[in-house]
């Protein structure tokens, strides 16, 4: 998704500067940022909550093969320390 945004947005946003000024430009991205913040709050759900998971993929998600899903845990956020470790 990463490179799609980067082909489609940077030709948009280069147009959107040439036309209409930078003002528009921090607009335009803010827009497009609020519009991506609600499909994600209307679509995104945990994995063990989705309605489309098989039962093969709920027992993977139980039996240990994904990271468990700890609603005290999720709700502090990740450790600082493990998003710099990460490598993808």
């Amino acid at each position: 998704m990463a490179k799609f945004s980067s082909a489609i947005g940077i030709p948009v946003l280069g147009a959107v500067l040439v036309h209409f000024g930078w003002r528009a430009n921090f607009a335009v991205t803010g827009i497009i940022s609020v519009v991506y913040l609600a499909l994600f709050f209307l679509y995104y759900r945990n994995p063990s909550q989705h309605s489309k998971l098989s039962e093969t993929e709920r027992e993977y998600i139980r039996g240990g093969g994904a990271q468990p899903e700890d609603p005290q845990r999720a709700a502090q956020g990740a450790p600082l320390k493990y998003l710099i470790t990460r490598r993808k």
